[in-house]
This record gives C-alpha cells, structure tokens and sequence, in this order.
C-alpha cells in the first residue's frame, strides 16, 4: 500500500513512470511516501517497497501550478523534471526545469538554463513549465509544454534539445504556438498557449495536442498535423 504524506485532500501523485530495473518514481503534491521524507519526488523499488536512498532535492512546495513534476525519464534512467520556479532546498535557488541523475543529484552536463515565458500581460496564466517529454532518438529529446524561450531561443511551447539541453535548430526552428484564442481569461484576451500531447505516426508526422487556436501564424480548431522537414520547416495538413 502506498501513502503519501502529509495526509490531507492536497496530497496527490500525478505521474508515475518505470526506470529500466523496473523501480517507479512518483511525482506530485507530497512531503514523503510511506513515511520517507522525499519532496514530490520518489522512488519505489520493483517489489514497491520504498527506495529510502532516493531523496528529492527540492523544498517543498504546497501548491500544484509551481510544484515539480517529471516530465520525461530517459534510457539512461535521468529524470528530467519541471515545474514553475521549483526551489532547491539546498541552495534556494529557483529553477523551472532540471535533470537529475539516479542517485537524485543534479546532472552538470546539463545545461542549466532556464524557460521564459514571454507573452504579453493581458495573457492568463503566464507561468512557463514543461508538461512532458519524450526520447525521439539517440541523445535527442522532444520537450513541450508552454513556454517562448528555451536557452534564451525562440521555441515556443516545443523544442527537441540534445544531450547537453542545447535547441537543435532543424526541428522547430520558425514554427511556433502564438495564441490561445479560447483561453480562460476574464478580460477576453488570449490565453497564454500549450502544447499538452503529442503522437508520432507511422510517416514520421505529429499530431499536436494542447491549448492553441493559432500554430505558426495558421490558424486551426480542434486538431494540427505536422511534419519536420528539410531545414526543419513544418508542413502542416488539416
């Protein structure tokens, strides 16, 4: 049986992803699992006994729009982990994405700097973070979420990023989320954009999930297809 604490109705996992030995880390609103204490991230063995040697570095946040999530766990088991301005309980410094290693230090090949979201002050909601990622190939990886800026580059709501965390200019360069037309916002404005899933079919195209009325500059409804080509400009169909 696990149990998060504290016990009270805030205390959630949201996300629970399986590493190649078969341990399954959890992340969410929670201060430790089966009384380890271990800040919204931990880590279960096969059997789902806890792995006490797995502590979370960061402080704990009550609060379910800033508090760190895993995003991505990758082929080497390194847990790629967002959040708006998470707080790292040694340092007190605020970060808005990291990679960690299994033994939950920081990972220093990592570039380390952070997403931005630039969008106008009449948007709601305004606060950058990555949703999800993905491995698309050796040492590339697709990340998405909402956010303008990834290493201070124009990549608005999706990037693919090498190993380092550098943008790799021949995916997305160009292409971009602009606006959430049908965004919540009480003044009628646009709502601050996302990109919450994404599917690769079989020919190598996208299909696009989120909050967005408007990809690139072409406005579209309910879904968007897209497929990298040369020079990474995208061919959108629908």
């Amino acid at each position: 049986m696990i149990e998060a604490i504290p016990n009270n109705p805030n205390v959630t996992i949201y996300r629970i992803h399986r590493d190649s030995q078969d341990r399954w880390y959890l992340s969410g609103n929670f201060q430790g699992i089966n009384g380890h204490l271990t800040n919204h991230i931990a880590r279960l063995n096969a059997d789902f006994s806890v792995d006490t040697s797995f502590v979370s570095p960061f402080q704990f946040t009550n609060f379910a729009a800033i508090e760190p999530k895993i995003v991505l766990l990758d082929s080497q088991d390194r847990i790629w982990v967002s959040g708006y301005k998470m707080v790292v309980a040694a340092t007190q410094d605020s970060l808005s994405m990291a990679r960690l290693l299994p033994d939950a230090s920081f990972d220093e090949s990592f570039y380390p700097e952070q997403l931005k979201a630039m969008y106008p002050d009449t948007f709601g909601y305004r606060q950058e973070a990555l949703f999800a990622g993905r491995e698309i190939e050796s040492n590339h990886y697709m990340l998405y979420g909402t956010f303008t800026h990834f290493n201070d580059t124009v990549q608005n709501c999706i990037t693919v990023v090498n190993d380092n965390g550098y943008v790799q200019y021949n995916y997305f360069q160009g292409s971009r989320v602009l606006k959430n037309q049908h965004g919540y916002n009480p003044n009628g404005s646009p709502g601050r954009p996302a990109i919450l899933g994404v599917t690769q079919l079989d020919d190598g195209s996208l299909i696009l999930g989120g909050l967005f009325s408007e990809f690139d500059g072409i406005r579209v409804t309910t879904w968007l297809s897209s497929k990298k080509e040369l020079w990474g400009l995208m061919k959108r169909i629908g």
